[in-house]
């Protein structure tokens, strides 16, 4: 086979990738429904363990097996999100330490300032600036002080 028609098969996988997907998420959303009737949370650690650890026992070989493991652990994360975007919409909304920051097109930003990449940083809950790497005075490095 050559590489056109190897990349002409690719294309045709690629779009049953896409269907199975969007049919996947189709399902998650009534899951979601499923979800904000019972009260259930949306994110269930065990349920995700065991299907991690099935689909990987689906894959031949260990590069496949890994993959794959990081394959559905990402759909599970994106299938989450859209949950939470569901639930919200329908008027539930699990308190996930997340708020809305205004000036950042209203995403959804982490409660704690992470400060991962700046060298100076602004805590969120009481906005507080510190130097990232400079340390001192209890600071974790992260946030301002322990208690943030």
């Amino acid at each position: 086979m050559d590489l056109l028609e190897c990349r002409k098969e690719l294309d045709g996988i690629d779009r049953q990738i896409v269907e199975l997907f969007e049919k996947r998420m189709e399902i998650c959303g009534y899951v979601a429904e499923s979800k904000l009737a019972s009260g259930k949370a949306v994110y269930d650690g065990e349920r995700e363990r065991q299907k991690l650890e099935a689909v990987e026992a689906m894959a031949h070989g260990d590069f496949n097996r890994t993959a794959v493991t990081e394959l559905f652990s990402q759909m599970m994360t994106i299938s989450r999100r859209y949950q939470y975007k569901l639930l919200e919409e329908g008027g539930k909304s699990e308190d996930l330490g997340f708020r809305r920051v205004s000036g950042r097109g209203g995403r959804l930003q982490p409660w704690r300032c992470p400060s991962v990449f700046w060298r100076r940083s602004r805590c969120v809950p009481c906005g507080a600036f510190w130097r990232r790497y400079g340390g001192g005075s209890g600071r974790t490095g992260r946030f301002c002080s322990p208690s943030h």
